[in-house]
């Protein structure tokens, strides 16, 4: 991978910026957040931006956007190795005070790096390590930690919530709403499938 930032690795496409939004996934290192998505790409595409809400001058948000783009520039040779990253992603910057070049590098490195090891841990680790042995009279039993746990049924209580909205359930970043029931239906549109709030 070189140390130049072409026109073909420059996320460009609006259709692929809206699909990286409502699909991609997030990773975040302050004063940054990254957002990425597979693509059928053999190269890595990346954007850069800086909200309008935060810095009201386009100066401002351009300034900090160069030196977005040159810290990425300089920092991707180190941090990919290899160059068969098939991703897109946007670089967001989420401070408020325009920062030193050399805070914006540091950072910028740290957040490739996560996002390395985003692409190389996969799955659900199912692993356990700790193995605890037991003696019972003359027995000696294992109780090694099982990495599977049975049925258990878990209650949430909510307060505060946003009246009339439907409440999506994750765990271990796997959706479980069809798992989760409204304790009364008097909380539900639909009898018990659907948990809204009053």
């Amino acid at each position: 991978m070189n140390n130049t930032l072409g026109k073909k690795e420059r996320l460009k496409s609006q259709k692929l910026i809206g699909r990286l939004f409502e699909e991609g996934t997030s990773i975040k290192i302050f004063p940054f957040r990254l957002v990425y998505i597979a693509t059928e790409k053999t190269f890595l595409q990346s954007s850069f931006s800086v909200p309008k809400r935060n810095f009201k001058k386009a100066v401002d948000r351009n300034r900090i956007k160069r030196l977005i783009k040159e810290a990425y520039r300089l920092e991707k040779k180190n941090v990919f190795k290899t160059s068969n990253y098939n991703c897109a992603f946007m670089i967001t910057f989420l401070g408020n005070k325009e920062p030193a070049f050399s805070e914006v590098q540091k950072k910028i490195r740290e957040l490739l790096k996560l996002f390395i090891e985003t692409q190389t841990r996969k799955g659900v680790t199912t692993s356990v390590v700790e193995d605890f042995v037991e003696t019972r009279g003359d027995r000696i039993v294992s109780v090694t930690l099982i990495p599977f746990c049975r049925a258990r049924t878990v209650e949430l209580d909510g307060e505060n919530l946003k009246p009339n909205t439907n409440h999506y359930f994750f765990f271990d970043n796997i959706r479980v709403d069809k798992y989760v029931r409204p304790y009364n239906a008097t909380y539900s549109q639909d009898g018990g499938t659907t948990v809204t709030s009053n």
